[in-house]
Protein backbone atom coordinates (compact mmCIF):
# COMPACT_ATOMS: atom_id res chain seq x y z
CA UNK A 1 0.00 0.00 0.00
CA UNK A 2 1.46 3.57 -0.81
CA UNK A 3 1.72 6.54 1.03
CA UNK A 4 0.00 10.00 0.03
CA UNK A 5 -0.79 13.16 0.82
CA UNK A 6 -4.76 14.63 1.42
CA UNK A 7 -5.10 18.15 1.39
CA UNK A 8 -8.69 18.31 0.53
CA UNK A 9 -10.21 18.31 4.41
CA UNK A 10 -10.66 20.94 6.94
CA UNK A 11 -10.98 20.05 10.58
CA UNK A 12 -13.20 22.60 12.70
CA UNK A 13 -12.99 24.82 9.90
CA UNK A 14 -9.47 25.23 9.48
CA UNK A 15 -6.96 23.41 6.53
CA UNK A 16 -6.09 20.19 7.37
CA UNK A 17 -2.96 18.24 5.65
CA UNK A 18 -3.53 14.50 6.66
CA UNK A 19 -0.21 12.52 5.93
CA UNK A 20 -0.70 8.88 5.85
CA UNK A 21 -0.14 5.09 4.74
CA UNK A 22 -2.29 1.59 5.67
CA UNK A 23 -0.59 2.16 9.16
CA UNK A 24 -0.84 5.72 10.27
CA UNK A 25 -2.60 9.05 9.22
CA UNK A 26 -1.23 12.44 10.96
CA UNK A 27 -3.69 15.22 10.65
CA UNK A 28 -1.93 18.97 10.26
CA UNK A 29 -3.41 22.13 11.02
CA UNK A 30 -0.95 24.81 9.50
CA UNK A 31 -3.36 27.97 10.49
CA UNK A 32 -3.16 26.47 14.44
CA UNK A 33 0.59 27.33 14.96
CA UNK A 34 1.37 24.21 12.55
CA UNK A 35 -0.16 22.01 15.32
CA UNK A 36 0.47 18.33 14.62
CA UNK A 37 -3.61 17.65 16.11
CA UNK A 38 -3.93 14.10 15.53
CA UNK A 39 -1.85 10.84 15.44
CA UNK A 40 -3.65 7.68 14.68
CA UNK A 41 -2.02 4.45 14.29
CA UNK A 42 -4.98 1.97 11.65
CA UNK A 43 -5.00 -1.17 12.99
CA UNK A 44 -6.30 -0.75 15.86
CA UNK A 45 -8.18 2.32 15.09
CA UNK A 46 -6.64 4.37 18.04
CA UNK A 47 -5.71 7.84 18.48
CA UNK A 48 -2.56 8.28 19.99
CA UNK A 49 -2.33 12.40 20.46
CA UNK A 50 -4.68 13.62 23.65
CA UNK A 51 -6.84 16.47 22.00
CA UNK A 52 -8.59 18.65 24.78
CA UNK A 53 -12.31 17.51 24.89
CA UNK A 54 -13.82 21.08 25.89
CA UNK A 55 -11.10 23.60 23.56
CA UNK A 56 -11.49 22.59 19.64
CA UNK A 57 -8.45 23.77 17.88
CA UNK A 58 -8.54 27.32 16.46
CA UNK A 59 -6.69 30.35 15.54
CA UNK A 60 -5.72 32.83 18.26
CA UNK A 61 -4.11 36.22 18.46
CA UNK A 62 -1.12 36.47 19.73
CA UNK A 63 -0.38 37.19 23.33
CA UNK A 64 -3.86 34.37 24.14
CA UNK A 65 -3.41 32.45 27.72
CA UNK A 66 -2.19 28.95 26.29
CA UNK A 67 -3.82 26.55 29.15
CA UNK A 68 -7.32 28.20 28.09
CA UNK A 69 -7.07 27.71 24.39
CA UNK A 70 -4.97 24.71 24.64
CA UNK A 71 -6.32 22.13 22.19
CA UNK A 72 -3.76 18.57 22.59
CA UNK A 73 -1.83 17.42 20.02
CA UNK A 74 2.07 18.72 19.33
CA UNK A 75 2.84 22.21 19.23
CA UNK A 76 6.46 24.15 18.46
CA UNK A 77 6.84 26.08 21.87
CA UNK A 78 9.42 28.88 21.52
CA UNK A 79 11.21 30.61 22.34
CA UNK A 80 10.00 30.88 25.82
CA UNK A 81 7.40 28.62 28.09
CA UNK A 82 6.21 30.88 30.80
CA UNK A 83 5.74 34.83 29.60
CA UNK A 84 9.19 37.00 29.83
CA UNK A 85 10.96 39.79 28.24
CA UNK A 86 13.47 39.68 25.55
CA UNK A 87 15.18 43.11 24.78
CA UNK A 88 12.53 45.01 26.60
CA UNK A 89 9.45 43.31 24.75
CA UNK A 90 7.05 40.74 26.42
CA UNK A 91 6.71 37.60 25.19
CA UNK A 92 4.17 35.51 24.85
CA UNK A 93 2.78 32.44 27.00
CA UNK A 94 4.31 29.45 25.49
CA UNK A 95 6.08 31.61 22.85
CA UNK A 96 5.17 33.10 19.64
CA UNK A 97 4.90 30.30 17.04
CA UNK A 98 1.64 28.46 17.84
CA UNK A 99 -0.71 31.33 17.14
CA UNK A 100 0.51 31.89 14.34
CA UNK A 101 -0.41 30.85 10.45
CA UNK A 102 2.13 28.42 9.33
CA UNK A 103 2.64 28.32 5.45
CA UNK A 104 2.92 25.33 3.76
CA UNK A 105 3.67 23.06 0.72
CA UNK A 106 3.65 19.06 -0.66
CA UNK A 107 7.34 18.08 -1.03
CA UNK A 108 6.50 14.07 -2.15
CA UNK A 109 2.85 12.89 -2.96
CA UNK A 110 3.72 9.22 -3.02
CA UNK A 111 3.25 6.51 -3.87
CA UNK A 112 6.83 5.49 -2.05
CA UNK A 113 6.68 8.54 0.45
CA UNK A 114 4.82 10.88 1.48
CA UNK A 115 5.39 14.66 3.17
CA UNK A 116 4.87 17.91 3.40
CA UNK A 117 7.31 21.08 4.35
CA UNK A 118 5.70 24.10 6.68
CA UNK A 119 7.44 26.91 8.04
CA UNK A 120 6.83 29.93 10.03
CA UNK A 121 8.58 33.71 10.77
CA UNK A 122 8.15 34.73 14.49
CA UNK A 123 6.38 37.97 15.14
CA UNK A 124 9.50 39.16 17.40
CA UNK A 125 12.38 37.44 17.83
CA UNK A 126 14.28 37.16 14.27
CA UNK A 127 13.30 33.72 14.10
CA UNK A 128 11.97 30.98 11.82
CA UNK A 129 11.39 27.55 12.10
CA UNK A 130 11.02 24.95 9.13
CA UNK A 131 9.71 21.13 9.40
CA UNK A 132 9.78 18.72 7.04
CA UNK A 133 7.18 15.97 8.13
CA UNK A 134 8.09 12.65 5.98
CA UNK A 135 6.23 9.39 6.04
CA UNK A 136 7.27 5.79 3.82
CA UNK A 137 5.18 3.35 2.82
CA UNK A 138 4.39 0.25 5.24
CA UNK A 139 5.78 1.79 7.73
CA UNK A 140 4.65 3.00 10.96
CA UNK A 141 7.05 6.37 11.51
CA UNK A 142 6.90 9.85 10.86
CA UNK A 143 10.18 11.63 10.17
CA UNK A 144 10.34 15.23 11.48
CA UNK A 145 13.38 17.11 10.42
CA UNK A 146 13.87 20.77 11.54
CA UNK A 147 15.65 23.90 10.89
CA UNK A 148 16.21 27.15 12.81
CA UNK A 149 17.36 29.80 11.47
CA UNK A 150 18.18 33.38 13.17
CA UNK A 151 17.09 36.13 10.65
CA UNK A 152 18.58 38.97 12.63
CA UNK A 153 22.55 40.10 12.74
CA UNK A 154 22.73 39.41 16.49
CA UNK A 155 22.69 35.85 18.38
CA UNK A 156 19.89 35.26 20.80
CA UNK A 157 18.75 32.89 23.82
CA UNK A 158 15.79 30.88 23.78
CA UNK A 159 13.99 27.68 25.37
CA UNK A 160 12.53 25.65 22.31
CA UNK A 161 10.29 22.71 23.55
CA UNK A 162 8.49 19.86 21.85
CA UNK A 163 5.22 19.64 23.60
CA UNK A 164 3.71 16.56 22.27
CA UNK A 165 0.48 15.51 24.36
CA UNK A 166 -0.28 12.27 24.13
CA UNK A 167 -3.65 10.05 25.50
CA UNK A 168 -3.15 8.11 28.65
CA UNK A 169 -5.35 5.88 31.04
CA UNK A 170 -4.39 4.09 34.33
CA UNK A 171 -1.13 1.53 33.60
CA UNK A 172 0.18 3.24 30.33
CA UNK A 173 4.22 3.22 31.15
CA UNK A 174 6.49 5.75 30.30
CA UNK A 175 9.86 4.76 29.54
CA UNK A 176 12.25 7.12 29.87
CA UNK A 177 16.45 6.83 29.49
CA UNK A 178 17.21 8.70 32.43
CA UNK A 179 18.63 9.27 35.86
CA UNK A 180 18.13 12.15 38.28
CA UNK A 181 14.86 14.23 38.17
CA UNK A 182 13.42 17.22 39.66
CA UNK A 183 9.75 17.81 40.61
CA UNK A 184 8.62 21.36 39.62
CA UNK A 185 7.57 22.87 43.31
CA UNK A 186 4.69 24.24 41.74
CA UNK A 187 2.27 21.15 42.47
CA UNK A 188 3.79 18.52 44.77
CA UNK A 189 0.42 16.95 47.01
CA UNK A 190 1.62 13.29 46.07
CA UNK A 191 5.51 13.84 46.85
CA UNK A 192 7.46 14.79 49.55
CA UNK A 193 7.89 18.43 49.53
CA UNK A 194 11.45 18.57 50.94
CA UNK A 195 12.61 15.69 48.10
CA UNK A 196 11.78 16.94 45.12
CA UNK A 197 15.21 15.30 43.38
CA UNK A 198 15.09 11.27 42.68
CA UNK A 199 16.18 8.66 40.52
CA UNK A 200 13.95 7.78 37.68
CA UNK A 201 11.95 6.09 38.27
CA UNK A 202 10.90 6.53 41.71
CA UNK A 203 9.85 9.21 43.84
CA UNK A 204 8.99 10.11 47.28
CA UNK A 205 5.60 10.23 48.53
CA UNK A 206 4.16 12.57 50.54
CA UNK A 207 3.50 10.00 52.84
CA UNK A 208 7.17 8.73 52.93
CA UNK A 209 6.51 5.67 50.49
CA UNK A 210 7.90 5.00 47.14
CA UNK A 211 5.99 6.56 43.86
CA UNK A 212 6.63 5.15 40.87
CA UNK A 213 6.37 7.98 38.34
CA UNK A 214 6.43 5.55 35.29
CA UNK A 215 3.10 4.15 35.63
CA UNK A 216 -0.01 6.43 34.69
CA UNK A 217 -2.92 6.35 37.03
CA UNK A 218 -6.74 7.00 36.54
CA UNK A 219 -8.49 10.42 36.43
CA UNK A 220 -9.68 9.96 40.04
CA UNK A 221 -7.07 10.12 41.30
CA UNK A 222 -6.47 14.22 41.26
CA UNK A 223 -3.46 14.61 40.79
CA UNK A 224 -1.14 16.73 38.74
CA UNK A 225 2.92 17.00 38.41
CA UNK A 226 5.74 18.57 36.07
CA UNK A 227 9.27 17.07 36.00
CA UNK A 228 12.06 17.16 34.21
CA UNK A 229 15.24 14.94 33.54
CA UNK A 230 18.70 16.82 34.74
CA UNK A 231 20.06 15.36 31.48
CA UNK A 232 19.23 12.68 29.40
CA UNK A 233 21.34 9.43 28.62
CA UNK A 234 19.93 9.27 24.91
CA UNK A 235 17.37 11.26 23.45
CA UNK A 236 13.59 8.80 23.03
CA UNK A 237 10.61 8.89 25.33
CA UNK A 238 8.09 6.57 24.92
CA UNK A 239 4.62 5.65 26.57
CA UNK A 240 3.03 2.14 25.89
CA UNK A 241 -0.15 0.94 26.42
CA UNK A 242 0.58 -2.85 27.04
CA UNK A 243 -3.50 -3.27 27.50
CA UNK A 244 -4.34 -2.30 24.33
CA UNK A 245 -1.39 -3.03 22.41
CA UNK A 246 -0.42 0.39 21.24
CA UNK A 247 2.18 2.91 21.71
CA UNK A 248 4.34 6.34 20.87
CA UNK A 249 7.66 6.96 20.65
CA UNK A 250 9.83 9.82 19.63
CA UNK A 251 13.37 10.00 19.10
CA UNK A 252 15.72 13.35 19.16
CA UNK A 253 18.88 14.52 18.92
CA UNK A 254 20.01 14.80 22.50
CA UNK A 255 22.73 17.14 21.54
CA UNK A 256 19.88 19.83 21.44
CA UNK A 257 17.13 18.42 23.27
CA UNK A 258 19.34 17.73 26.35
CA UNK A 259 16.53 17.12 28.98
CA UNK A 260 13.05 16.13 28.55
CA UNK A 261 9.76 17.58 30.51
CA UNK A 262 7.30 15.32 31.63
CA UNK A 263 3.55 17.42 32.69
CA UNK A 264 1.51 14.22 33.94
CA UNK A 265 -2.20 15.31 34.50
CA UNK A 266 -4.23 12.46 35.90
CA UNK A 267 -7.43 14.92 36.69
CA UNK A 268 -5.67 17.29 39.00
CA UNK A 269 -5.53 19.92 35.89
CA UNK A 270 -8.77 20.87 35.14
CA UNK A 271 -10.38 17.95 35.34
CA UNK A 272 -7.87 16.41 32.04
CA UNK A 273 -6.25 12.97 32.07
CA UNK A 274 -3.22 13.40 29.59
CA UNK A 275 0.66 13.33 29.64
CA UNK A 276 2.59 15.79 28.32
CA UNK A 277 5.98 15.31 26.80
CA UNK A 278 8.46 17.67 26.00
CA UNK A 279 11.56 17.03 24.65
CA UNK A 280 13.53 20.73 25.34
CA UNK A 281 16.71 22.35 25.17
CA UNK A 282 16.93 23.44 29.01
CA UNK A 283 15.25 23.71 32.41
CA UNK A 284 13.22 24.78 34.23
CA UNK A 285 10.58 26.73 32.33
CA UNK A 286 11.59 30.23 32.56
Amino acid sequence: MPAWVDVSWQHFGLQALLVENELVRLEILPDAGGKMYSLRYKPADAELFWQNPRVPPAVYPPGTPYDDTWAGGWDDVFPNVRQEEWRGMPLHDHGELWTQRWRWEVIEEGPARAGVHLWCLAPLTPARLDKWITLTAGEPIFRLRYRLSNMGPLPFHYMWNLHAAVRTRAGVRIDLPADTMVIDPWDTRRFDAAQLTYTWPTARGRDGRPVDVSRALPPEAGVCDQHYVERLREGWVALTDAEAGVGVGIRFDERLFSTCWLFLTYGGWRGLEAIVVEPSTGWPSA
